[in-house]
């Protein structure tokens, strides 16, 4: 059994920011099924693309300032290479909707920083900068176990990598409540990684 099934958090959260429907019955299911290894193998998460919220950080003062130069060719999004890609999974079996990622996910790494264009091979490499899941974030959970989660949203894609090719997850509202897909990332680690949970809303393969 890997570090990260190891260790199942028990999570009632007690939102802190923004306002959020009751997560536990979600994430005590999503984590019996991780404990059970009741799914099947999707592929790997490589790169993961947020919509706009209002209550994210990046509206605010200063974080906007710091860091329109960089979503404004990168995007609202983090990734993953080939090094650390994290696991992905679909509970109980394909077709459910509900995607997991097993083993938790490891820290997300330093990525080129894409406002530097190299425009010969004798141009200085292109630096290496952090991607700050702080600057995403709308607002963080608190479990009863004291694990505090970044809430990022909404979910709009997910690339993963499948054995021969990429596919591509389309985080959609649920027409029956009107929620949007949310990740839910731990700040801390624990075992050696974080925990990552996918709730609300609609995934569906385009």
């Amino acid at each position: 059994m890997s570090a990260a099934r190891s260790f199942m958090p028990s999570l009632a959260p007690a939102v802190k920011r923004p306002r959020t429907a009751n997560l536990a019955p979600i994430l005590q299911e999503q984590m019996k099924a991780i404990r059970d290894r009741t799914y099947v193998p999707v592929g790997y998460a490589l790169r993961i693309q947020l919509g706009a919220c209002d209550d994210s950080a990046y509206f605010q003062d200063p974080v906007n300032a710091q860091i329109a130069p960089l979503t404004r060719i990168h995007g609202l999004a983090f990734e993953w290479d080939q090094t650390c890609y994290p696991q992905m999974t679909e509970m109980h079996a394909r077709g459910s909707g509900s995607f997991l990622f097993p083993d938790g996910v490891k820290a997300l790494p330093k990525i080129t920083d894409p406002r530097t264009r190299r425009l010969s091979p004798t141009d200085p490499v292109a630096p290496k900068i952090p991607q700050n899941l702080d600057y995403y974030a709308s607002g963080r959970i608190i479990g009863r176990d004291g694990m505090e989660y970044f809430v990022l949203q909404p979910v709009e894609q997910i690339a993963v990598r499948i054995p021969t090719s990429m596919l591509i997850l389309k985080g959609e509202t649920n027409p029956f409540n009107g929620t949007k897909v949310a990740m839910l990332f731990s700040k801390q680690k624990r075992n050696g990684v974080h925990w990552a949970f996918l709730v609300h809303g609609l995934l569906r393969f385009m």
